[in-house]
């Protein structure tokens, strides 16, 4: 069995979504700001990802309610996508409060 240590491998391995999916997510983990907010044009440049593939990705974890689509912030970055820490913790995600302590909207960890 393999031991999960942190939250970017649970993205990659465990998190209950298609492999594109998955892979966005770990890209969303490591491109938001501060208000865990992230435009549409930051995640295709990373992620070096293809129109049809991104859409249904994002699609993916905006059903899941995962992500929250926000209006246009300008045409050439796209939409913006605030990703939300608390379903993280219910899908199961370790670490979630130690990765995103310090972030507006992230969940504070408990002592």
């Amino acid at each position: 069995m393999t031991v999960i240590n942190t939250l970017p491998e649970w993205c990659l391995s465990e998190a209950p979504f298609s492999p594109s999916t998955r892979i966005l997510l770990f890209f969303f983990l490591y491109s938001v700001n501060l208000q865990m907010r992230v435009s549409a044009g930051q995640l295709v440049a990373r992620g070096n990802f293809p129109r049809q593939t991104f859409s249904r990705a994002v699609q993916q974890l905006v059903e899941s309610g995962l992500v929250t689509r926000h209006a246009r912030e300008s045409k050439s970055n796209g939409h913006i996508y605030e990703l939300r820490a608390d379903k993280l913790v219910e899908l199961g995600a370790p670490y979630v409060g130690e990765f995103f302590k310090g972030y507006k909207h992230g969940l504070e960890t408990k002592n």
